[in-house]
């Protein structure tokens, strides 16, 4: 499944050797490619394979992760008083190395997408649904994560206004801390 809900997958008719290609939104349109994934995938890394519904910015290199289980956390915060590409400039340093993702701007409301190249930790620092910070990470990897995180917002000037678990068993209180 791709960033945006895309999902990439075999249609399993005939002998696995002859399945196809198929790409289905989330939006149940679909795409069909005569090929198998090695050669669909190297098609669409190279450029020579365009799809429709793989949404791909030219300036950012496809990447892919790994199938790992993760807790989703998604923390509320207050504005604080830096400017908000200040304050992505501070989060973005205090989890460093981090890898671009993509960042999407609407009507003065943002995205920015990145990961945590050593732990694989995704993050997603935005205002478009509020002001708020998405994390999803290994479950094994909660406390660190977490005290990162929140060592990262001290250092942004944003106050930690609620926390909550989307998907997975992590459990963040803002007051706790290692």
């Amino acid at each position: 499944m791709t960033d945006i809900g895309t999902h990439v997958c075999w249609l399993t008719a005939g002998p696995p050797e002859s399945w196809p290609v198929v790409i289905w939104s989330r939006d149940d349109e679909y795409e069909r490619f005569d090929c198998g994934v090695a050669a669909f995938l190297e098609g669409w890394l190279s450029g020579r394979i365009t799809s429709e519904l793989l949404h791909h910015e030219p300036e950012l290199a496809p990447w892919f992760d790994a199938a790992v289980e993760r807790d989703h956390i998604y923390i509320r915060l207050d504005e604080g008083t830096l400017p908000y590409t200040e304050r992505l400039r501070i989060l973005r340093e205090e989890l460093a190395p981090t890898t671009d993702r993509g960042s999407y701007e609407h009507d003065g409301s943002r995205q920015d997408h990145f990961v945590v190249t050593e732990t694989g930790w995704e993050l997603t620092y935005e205002t478009a649904y509020g002001h708020q910070l998405r994390v999803a990470f290994p479950p094994a990897d909660s406390t660190q994560a977490r005290q990162a995180v929140l060592t990262a917002l001290d250092r942004m000037g944003c106050a930690v206004r609620s926390m909550s678990t989307v998907h997975g068993t992590s459990s963040w209180a803002p007051g706790d801390r290692v």
